[in-house]
């Protein structure tokens, strides 16, 4: 299928979208959505699509969601910018920068985007679901610098050397969770901008913050094999893919493929929290979004997700988020 020429995405994306785009140094030269015959004949029961977008010339934010079906972009930089992709779910995703191709089915994609590099994204059938941050090299160095402390050596070495370059990192819970906010808010919020704005800044420092926290190493050193980081991220994401049920550390362990002591010392390192309180994030994250978008009562949604007595869930919740379910889902 070819791309539609600009004149075509040029109508089919908010004009607000499109001008934040090029006000980052991205400038797409094709946008093409292949939606399924459901979808094309209004027979779908997904949410309408979303393009949420903020930028300050320096800083901008772009929340996407395109639904199911298939979706490729073409673009080229106008400037020299840093993009922190961000995606929350499992939806699957490639890169191509520089001729080189890089898949990547989660998580957190950073792309180094001299200008003059031209970059293609191209996606699976479900479609592209996530937050990304454009951040021009200099406001990039700026927000880097650490006082008392060296740079961040990863984007210190990509600005440096100033040629194409993707890595990715696993997807800490709280970026997940910022980003998933970003798409899920009500586009007709009338303090939208100060959101947006805030947001893209909060999802920054999530970021930047991890990458120090990464590069910290204790006493003695601390280097985390492929390997291990493997295993840590199937732990991860057995427990996202399987949310109501009660792992053991022991299966755990067989999954990560090494003993309990050095999972959870180092899924902690990686994510942030400890084994139990990532799957609780996920569980009162798949609630948050069951009351979103369902007509489940409370007590149903709570059963669903492993909680024998309603109060239980109840409780659980308001501790999570500060508020009960109940209240959540009167906001929506």
């Amino acid at each position: 299928m070819d791309m539609l020429p600009f004149a075509s995405f040029q109508s089919a994306l908010p004009s607000d979208y499109l001008c934040n785009l090029s006000r980052c140094g991205l400038e797409l030269n094709g946008w093409q959505a292949h939606c399924d015959a459901t979808e094309r004949d209004g027979h779908s029961d997904r949410p309408s699509l979303v393009y949420r977008s903020w930028s300050d010339g320096e800083l901008g934010m772009f929340g996407t969601d395109t639904g199911n079906g298939s979706l490729q972009i073409d673009a080229k930089m106008s400037d020299d910018v840093v993009a922190f992709a961000v995606s929350p779910g499992e939806k699957s995703r490639s890169f191509r920068i520089a001729d080189s191709l890089s898949d990547d089915n989660r998580g957190l994609a950073i792309i180094c985007l001299p200008k003059g590099s031209h970059l293609e994204i191209s996606t699976g059938v479900c479609g592209l679901r996530s937050v990304t941050l454009l951040v021009q090299f200099d406001a990039l160095r700026r927000a880097c610098r650490i006082p008392g402390s060296n740079s961040l050596s990863l984007l210190d070495t990509m600005l440096r050397e100033s040629r194409p370059k993707l890595t990715h990192r696993a997807l800490p819970l709280a970026v997940q969770r910022a980003a998933e906010a970003v798409i899920s808010a009500p586009s007709a919020d009338p303090f939208a901008e100060l959101f947006y704005r805030a947001k893209a800044s909060e999802l920054l420092w999530l970021i930047l913050d991890r990458l120090h926290h990464e590069e910290q190493l204790p006493e003695g050193g601390l280097v985390i094999s492929q390997v291990a980081s493997a295993g840590v991220e199937r732990v991860r994401r057995a427990i996202a893919e399987h949310v109501t049920r009660n792992w053991t550390t022991d299966e755990l362990s067989r999954i990560a493929g090494m003993n309990r002591t050095k999972l959870r010392y180092l899924f902690k390192h990686i994510h942030g929290m400890t084994i139990f309180d990532y799957r609780t994030a996920i569980i009162m994250q798949s609630a948050d979004e069951m009351l979103q978008t369902t007509d489940l009562s409370v007590a149903e949604i709570g059963f669903r997700l492993g909680y024998g007595e309603p109060s239980s869930f109840n409780i659980a919740y308001k501790r999570f988020y500060g508020h009960p379910p109940g209240q959540a889902r009167r906001r929506h």
